[in-house]
């Protein structure tokens, strides 16, 4: 039986290895370093990435992108871990798949944190949101419907400049 103390961080050459027979091939040095940095040596931890990695057949591969693929890792992890209370997390979320550059899971935390962020009056966070929504949208009818979330809080406000400068924006965006 494994006791607790027999437990150790995890080390660059079992990071490697863990890796090499998880994955089938050897990882970049970015990835090692990243995984090192990230995991904090925790061997469940860094089993539990990998295998994310691999399970969404992400390249990690010498001469890939590994940032991109730990965005998108530390993003399903906060999808899996706080399930029960994602609210809290949409910010979070959108950041990840924003730099994994995954646009549809990008506009939809863009939209849930920027809808969660207006609901609790944090409105410059949610406009934040929403201008960055605005920038994912595909169609016109589509930036219509952020254009007036976004004039809605500054109603709230009672920054009557900008939303005239908004509104008028979304009329010309109107079908």
């Amino acid at each position: 039986m494994i006791e607790i103390d027999d437990i150790h961080n995890i080390d660059a050459d079992s990071v490697r290895s863990l890796a090499k027979n998880i994955y089938g091939t050897e990882i970049s040095e970015n990835l090692l370093e990243l995984l090192l940095q990230k995991c904090l040596g925790n061997p469940f931890y860094t089993e539990q990435m990998v295998l994310y990695l691999k399970e969404s057949g992400s390249t990690v591969t010498k001469n890939k992108k590994p940032l991109r693929e730990l965005h998108l890792i530390t993003a399903g992890t906060i999808e899996s871990l706080y399930s029960d209370e994602p609210e809290k997390h949409y910010s979070d979320l959108a950041y990840h798949f924003e730099k994994a550059e995954l646009k549809p899971e990008s506009k939809k935390y863009l939209y849930f944190a920027g809808n969660y962020s207006s609901e609790n009056y944090r409105n410059e966070e949610a406009i934040n949101y929403y201008t960055k929504l605005y920038d994912y949208c595909d169609s016109e009818p589509e930036q219509a419907k952020v254009l007036r979330f976004i004039g809605e809080i500054y109603i709230r406000l009672g920054d009557w400049k900008n939303t005239e400068s908004i509104f008028k924006k979304k009329l010309q965006k109107s079908p």
